[in-house]
């Protein structure tokens, strides 16, 4: 599993993705104009063939200015966490799906 603890600081969202208590990557999107998940998406890939799934973590961001467009940030980044765990479910399902498929046709005498 890893834990990826989010926090909005002044006009940056600060990403922090850990495994075992051991830091393994830092993100920083600016939030103060348009906002790109860019870097994000990117790590995402580059991580999914780990197949662990995302434990997701936010600090409290009430007392920030901007809670509304903050909130809508956090809606879009869950939104992409949910597709990337869901991806991680459907790539273990079709995994085992293709081994049972092996398994059978190791009876076949050619």
């Amino acid at each position: 599993m890893i834990k990826v603890k989010n926090k909005f600081n002044e006009s940056n969202l600060e990403i922090n993705f850990s495994r075992d208590t051991q830091s393994i990557k830092d993100i920083t999107i600016h939030t103060s104009n348009d906002v790109n998940f860019k870097e994000l998406i990117d790590y995402l890939l580059e991580i999914i063939t780990e197949k662990e799934n995302l434990e997701i973590e936010y600090d409290d961001f009430e007392d920030q200015e901007n809670v509304e467009k903050l909130e809508l940030i956090k809606g879009t980044i869950n939104e992409i966490y949910e597709k990337f765990n869901a991806s991680i479910v459907i790539n273990s399902e079709v995994n085992v799906t293709d081994d049972e498929t092996e398994e059978q046709n190791d009876d076949l005498p050619f």
